[in-house]
């Protein structure tokens, strides 16, 4: 059985896709212990050109790819998940780029640690001009990045991996089932939630979830994802999801848990206004009440 089946699903992301489609070509990992499983998920740019010929110019490469008619992520990653051959899956995002021992060291890691069935590495933010001064690692998230630090432990409970650079154990599936579909972006909708659910459904199971800090990633991040519209429709989009998410579990929880990060808030803003960060306080309070407006919504 192959190792690793590196999964990247891509909508209309041309021009970043070549980035990460060269890190997984640079890995410094036997080529006959992985496979790349690309999913074009019917992108209206180039990326059919983009993905025909690297997977013609690399010959020497396991690559299947694959177009998925059915618009959104969800579909793509489940797709992706079918064709899969190998032993663990990793997802990449589109606009992510992997360091050249990422399998390296995620492999050295799992045979150290035969209790994992999950884990995520650290994501590094590659930003197109600079950080904005609102920016705090508290809403790095929004940035698909993550940092805990320089050792290996199992990710918090109130945390979780982050879908530009997630590792999964691949008969997992089997027990909690593929990615939901009605959740996760479809096109150019920012609807998500589908990562935190599958970690949901996993921690039922097992909360033997890792954090690996040397499986590196860098994510770019384009001036337009960090405009407040954005930012705000990012965090309807995730109280619309949460709402989907706990339908299920129960909205009390639901309610309670906001309830609780409101509190967090509160105190985050007094801990940044007193450091006279002011922008990074209201912005804060600002994610929060743009999620909230989703759950009303």
């Amino acid at each position: 059985m192959i190792r690793f089946s590196i999964i990247i699903c891509t909508y209309n992301r041309s021009d970043y896709l070549k980035k990460v489609l060269e890190g997984v070509r640079k890995q410094e990992f036997p080529k006959s212990d992985f496979e790349l499983v690309l999913v074009n998920n019917s992108s209206p740019d180039d990326t059919d050109d983009v993905c025909r010929n690297f997977q013609n110019e690399n010959t020497d490469l396991n690559i299947t790819y694959t177009k998925e008619k059915k618009q959104g992520l969800s579909f793509a990653r489940n797709t992706g998940l079918d064709l899969s051959k190998g032993e663990w899956v990793i997802f990449i995002d589109d606009d992510a780029e992997p360091v050249k021992d990422y399998l390296k060291n995620i492999n050295e890691f799992l045979l150290k640690h035969k209790n994992c069935i999950a884990a995520g590495g650290r994501i590094y933010p590659t930003f197109e001009t600079s950080e904005p001064k609102w920016m705090s690692k508290f809403l790095l998230p929004l940035v698909s990045a993550i940092d805990l630090g320089n050792t290996a432990k199992k990710f918090p409970a109130n945390k979780y991996p982050i879908g530009a650079n997630m590792i999964f154990k691949a008969d997992v599936f089997k027990k909690i089932g593929y990615f939901n579909t009605d959740l996760g972006r479809k096109g150019d909708q920012l609807l998500g939630g589908e990562e935190k659910d599958i970690f949901m459904k996993l921690r039922e199971i097992s909360n033997n979830v890792f954090y690996i800090p040397n499986a590196v990633v860098y994510h770019f991040i384009p001036d337009k994802r960090l405009q407040l519209d954005f930012i705000k429709s990012m965090a309807i989009k995730i109280g619309e999801a949460n709402l989907i998410i706990f339908k299920e579990k129960g909205l009390h929880k639901l309610m309670a848990l906001e309830l609780f990060k409101w509190g967090a808030s509160l105190l985050l803003f007094l801990y940044y206004f007193l450091s006279f960060n002011y922008q990074k306080g209201i912005m804060i309070l600002k994610f929060r009440y743009w999620v909230n407006k989703g759950i009303l919504h």
